[in-house]
């Protein structure tokens, strides 16, 4: 019982795996190796962003007018107010004068349009397997650490749902990555995903891929040309934010032609059996592990010049000139020196002429230049300033006139007198 149960299920299983691989052919779908290959260069870019490139994809005539317009007149991208009026009067979709801000988005569209043919037709034909597609190609890069919220940019995980915002409202930063890195090791081995390196005409000053993720620098929106759109990864289709019937869904619309210009084409076709050809990634240093040294390969001696031996070796020496030979390894013959012929005379080894050596010159000193000596003027003896000696004064000064006083005798007498006797 339990046998024809499994062979039951297994019937189905096998016809209902034939049934979606039939499907996919006849729609033309692309499977689920080719959109990861096709959609890990922008599934890391804000979501808005990310919405005007898919739909940006699928004019790819307007995106190549666009950027032969912008290479003519690199002076547009300096001043946002005449980028915008003269953006705003081209018949171009609303999708590619949004990205007229972005001109390394345009370029790496324009770069490859076999690629950008293949997204476009992904995004019209398969919607839903796009958008899953890319929630799980970030779920990828948050594991491996690099999706996470820095000040460029605003991670946002809801119920499964990873929504990427700018850190800053009207300005974007473009990420550039190779998502053979942010991803992990790639899980398809026969596709590997697409690579695209911006140019040194697009590249920023301090661009480096070295950890595998970089921002660019940051660019405010123009809102005069910059028409929002946002994903509805719920539903998983597009939803117009601005525009004349704000909340609808987007729907592609074929443009009109013009008058001097080829009609425009349909809608994006892709047979499916081929596959988008992606850039070859280039081949990128591998840096050696801590803890071991980096080995060198050898560098091609200088032809005409000997080589040093290495340390460690005992260099070899060539034979000496008169000896029998060297003697062999057991089994081969010993090298026996050439013996002369009869009638001719022997052959002499010749001498290693000595080194020449050639006389050593010294080197020419020149006198250094003597500087004149400068004696000082001669100056004349200064004569002593003599002054004359002042005038000597008495050292005594004469005593003024006084009367004398009388003497203590003449006292004694007129004391004597007045008394009687």
């Amino acid at each position: 019982m339990k046998k024809h149960v499994l062979s039951f299920f297994a019937v189905i299983f096998l016809a209902l795996g034939f049934s979606f691989s039939s499907a996919q052919a006849q729609s033309g779908g692309y499977s689920q190796e080719d959109l990861d290959a096709i959609l890990a260069p922008i599934a890391l870019y804000p979501d808005e962003l990310l919405t005007q490139v898919l739909i940006a994809s699928t004019y790819p005539d307007d995106v190549a007018d666009a950027r032969a317009y912008l290479d003519r007149y690199p002076s547009l991208q300096q001043s946002s107010a005449l980028l915008g009026n003269q953006v705003a009067s081209m018949p171009w979709d609303d999708s590619v004068k949004s990205l007229s801000q972005f001109p390394s988005v345009l370029a790496m569209l324009d770069d490859q349009p076999e690629w950008e043919d293949a997204l476009g037709y992904a995004f019209l034909n398969q919607q839903d397997d796009v958008m899953q597609t890319v929630q799980r190609l970030r779920a990828r890069a948050e594991r491996a650490g690099y999706l996470k919220t820095n000040s460029q940019q605003i991670v946002d995980v809801q119920r499964n749902i990873i929504v990427i915002m700018p850190s800053r409202d009207n300005f974007y930063y473009v990420p550039y990555y190779d998502p053979q890195i942010v991803y992990g090791r790639w899980w398809w081995p026969n596709t590997q995903p697409y690579y695209w390196e911006p140019t040194p005409r697009y590249r920023p000053a301090n661009y480096a891929l070295v950890n595998g993720f970089f921002f660019g620098v940051s660019v405010g929106i123009i809102n005069s040309i910059f028409h929002p759109v946002r994903p509805d990864w719920r539903h998983r289709h597009v939803i117009i934010i601005g525009g004349t019937k704000p909340g609808s869904h987007w729907q592609w619309k074929p443009r009109p032609p013009r008058p001097g210009m080829p009609n425009r084409p349909g809608k994006p076709n892709r047979p499916p059996t081929v596959k988008p050809p992606m850039k070859p990634r280039p081949p990128r240093p591998v840096p050696p592990k801590p803890g071991r040294p980096e080995i060198q390969p050898p560098k091609p001696g200088i032809p005409g010049r000997p080589q040093p031996p290495r340390p460690g070796r005992p260099e070899i020496q060539p034979p000496k000139p008169g000896n029998p030979g060297i003697p062999g390894r057991p089994g081969k013959p010993e090298v026996q020196p050439p013996r002369p012929t009869p009638g001719r005379p022997g052959i002499l080894p010749v001498r290693p002429k000595p080194p020449e050596t050639k006389p050593v010159t010294p080197p020419v000193t020149r006198p250094m230049p003597t500087r004149p000596v400068v004696t000082p003027p001669a100056v004349k003896p200064v004569q002593p300033v003599t002054r004359p000696a002042p005038e000597q004064r008495p050292a005594t000064r004469p005593a003024p006139n006084k009367p004398d006083r009388e003497k203590p005798d003449d006292k004694d007498d007129r004391r004597d007198r007045r008394t009687p006797g």
